[in-house]
């Protein structure tokens, strides 16, 4: 949840960077990634743990969507990064 709201976060301020030009969109956009990497990361080793065990089919079906959408969130903050990248360059 802490990494979809700092995404939701990423794309506002890309928004505001892109159609209002403000000053402060690119380094909180930047900021924020570092922590979505951070946190994809961490997740991503807890889920490793987890799959290393005997797990029902149910729970096993589960914890691969899980990682699917901690992978979809972290590329959605990607775009947010190249969003205010671009905007940067124009």
């Amino acid at each position: 949840m802490r990494m979809r709201q700092l995404t939701v976060d990423m794309l506002a301020a890309s928004r505001d960077l892109l159609l209002r030009n403000s000053a402060a969109g690119p380094s909180s956009v930047f900021e924020i990634e570092e922590t979505i990497d951070a946190l994809q990361d961490a997740v991503d080793e807890y889920l490793d743990r987890i799959n290393g065990k005997s797990l029902p089919p149910e729970a096993e079906r589960r914890l691969h969507a899980f990682r699917h959408v901690v992978d979809d969130i972290e590329r959605i903050g990607d775009h947010a990064v190249n969003i205010a990248g671009d905007v940067l360059l124009i």
